[in-house]
């Protein structure tokens, strides 16, 4: 027999407000949403929080893996073992994010994750597919083998979308590259995000691809440009937007911010905080397969990556950074630490990245949303995860 979970004394975390109250879960939904510490109704399961934060389940849209296993080869054992690592975090909802590769090897971790999600066999979390090239530009490749870099082709990605099932929610591609404009123009009409990123794209190209569909940026600030100064016709120096400068110029345009100290500094986050807004900024992990494991060096995708000590994730030869190796709830933790009300951290954990994804019953406490929750108390230690309304083991 069911029964209702309801969890009161909460301090509960809303888009633009804290405040006491309760929540009553049933069949994995939120059934009632209270402000006040009320008891129970009899036949409910009671869960005291002790005046502990309870929020929406954070929503990783851009994460790559965990535990040693990447999202784009793991088998379905390994899938598994990813997501729980970042569930047992609080990351309630996680897009699988394939790094370049090979289209038929693309096509095969589509595969792999539906037919684990089918068969049950890979937690809850997984809220679908979030496919990073191999659509991108060379000069910007990061941890993205140039190799394998190559023009979109209707064949392929076409291909990857029908093979989703309805899965596939973001497509991240240079939209300097040939034949992108018509990529991001079919991803639309099929309701999925057409993203930029590993780019040197102009801010007159960033215009042409929002007038085709493309709306968001990967990683802002890695694997992309700032304005420029050159010397134009004239002899004088002139400044070019670039790719951030079209970011933070055009209003249609979203991004994610991977705040874990390196790939953006605590400075620049309130930058582009406070120049986007906290509804166009997603936090995102770009969790590294080797997230959740010790210093040493390791090969991620073919590429020899060093996981230094302080959560440093670089490319062996030191040519960049190799993703981070932080959860969600560890950025939270971390613009709280800057200084940003958690609030607004929890916010862009959360309500931010699932409106960014197309998804408007996550990453916010009302009914008929989902009960994917997080509880964590004053100093933000993680005291409960929920996931469909039942809690998640810690170990």
């Amino acid at each position: 027999m069911h029964q209702p979970v309801v969890l009161q004394n909460c301090r509960l975390v809303f888009p633009d407000f804290i405040a006491p109250g309760s929540l009553r879960l049933n069949r994995g939904r939120i059934e009632q949403v209270r402000l006040d510490v009320a008891a129970a109704d009899g036949d409910a399961e009671v869960v005291d929080c002790a005046g502990d934060f309870v929020g929406p389940g954070f929503v990783d849209i851009h994460n790559h893996g965990a535990a040693g296993v990447d999202f784009i080869d793991g088998d379905i054992e390994g899938i598994e073992s990813a997501l729980a690592w970042h569930q047992r975090q609080g990351s309630t909802s996680v897009l699988a994010t394939l790094l370049t590769h090979p289209p038929d090897m693309i096509e095969a971790a589509i595969h792999r994750h539906l037919e684990g999600e089918k068969g049950a066999e890979i937690p809850a979390n997984f809220a679908g597919i979030h496919i990073e090239g191999p659509y991108l530009n060379p000069v910007k490749k990061g941890m993205h083998r140039e190799d394998w870099m190559h023009d979109p082709l209707p064949a392929e990605y076409q291909s990857w979308v029908r093979a989703g099932e309805g899965r596939v929610r973001i497509l991240t591609a240079a939209p300097e590259r040939d034949g992108s404009l018509e990529m991001y123009a079919w991803l639309r009409s099929k309701g999925i995000v057409g993203s930029f990123g590993h780019t040197t794209m102009t801010w007159e190209r960033a215009q042409l691809a929002a007038a085709a569909g493309a709306s968001h940026f990967v990683h802002v600030n890695n694997a992309m440009e700032w304005p420029t100064r050159a010397t134009n016709a004239e002899g004088w120096m002139q400044t070019h937007a670039r790719g951030i400068g079209s970011f933070l110029s055009t209003d249609v345009f979203t991004g994610e911010i991977i705040g874990d100290g390196w790939h953006v500094t605590p400075e620049l986050v309130r930058v582009l905080v406070s120049a986007k807004g906290l509804d166009r900024i997603a936090l995102v992990s770009d969790a590294s397969p080797l997230t959740g494991l010790a210093p040493g060096n390791y090969t991620v995708a073919t590429v020899d990556v060093e996981l230094r000590p302080g959560r440093l994730c670089m490319i062996a030869d030191g040519s960049g950074l190799a993703s981070s190796v932080c959860s969600l709830l560890d950025i939270v933790r971390n613009l709280v630490r800057w200084g940003f009300p958690l609030l607004s951290a929890w916010r862009m954990a959360s309500w931010s990245p699932a409106r960014i994804a197309g998804w408007s019953d996550r990453g916010i406490l009302q009914v008929n949303s989902r009960a994917d929750l997080v509880r964590l108390d004053s100093q933000l230690a993680l005291k409960g995860v929920w996931q469909g309304g039942k809690p998640v083991a810690r170990t």
